[in-house]
């Protein structure tokens, strides 16, 4: 699985939280990932912050 996919596969996981309202990534959604040099940004704007054990729930799935 490359990063990408562990990226939409979080992005799908986080998506499920009730409070979640909006999720955002922000660069070029189509730049050249380096290993050390690159990093995606995501932006997840909630009604309220989930619960611990539901954003651990996120973690094990995602």
């Amino acid at each position: 699985m490359n990063v990408l996919q562990i990226k939409d596969n979080l992005v799908c996981e986080i998506s499920k939280c009730n409070n979640v309202m909006g999720i955002a990534q922000t660069g070029d959604i189509n730049a050249k990932l380096v290993p050390g040099q690159s990093d995606i940004d995501l932006f997840v704007l909630c009604e309220a912050i989930p619960d611990w054990k539901e954003r651990e729930q996120v973690l094990e799935n995602g």
